[in-house]
């Protein structure tokens, strides 16, 4: 049996418009579509920072997709605070790859 953390799904990021306070990225996990999913936490039943993005008139928009990926990959994504890096709208060259994202930026090698 496996373990919840290592089912393959997508990671997905979404990019925040305008930003909700400190928080300008939302980083997710989902068996299904991550299109659905969105349309799950635009609707008001996901996540709850996605809900107060909507309520006060922003949106969230899916800047990228990692298919095949696990919750420990999300784990990895979140603990890094790569968010901004991997963003296609907060950086000029983000990360497009698990493979650059495993390992950082030049900066922080």
């Amino acid at each position: 049996m496996q373990h919840r953390e290592d089912v393959p799904g997508s990671v997905y990021l979404l990019h925040l418009h305008p930003a909700y306070q400190h928080a300008r990225h939302y980083l997710g996990w989902t068996e299904g579509e991550p299109i659905e999913r969105l349309r799950i936490h635009l609707s008001g039943q996901g996540s709850p920072l996605i809900r107060a993005v909507v309520a006060g008139g922003g949106t969230a928009i899916l800047v990228r997709v990692w298919e095949g990926e696990t919750r420990k990959f999300e784990r990895m994504l979140k603990d890094r605070h790569y968010s901004p890096k991997l963003c296609s709208v907060c950086s000029e060259h983000p990360h497009a790859t698990r493979k650059e994202a495993n390992r950082g930026t030049p900066e922080d090698r």
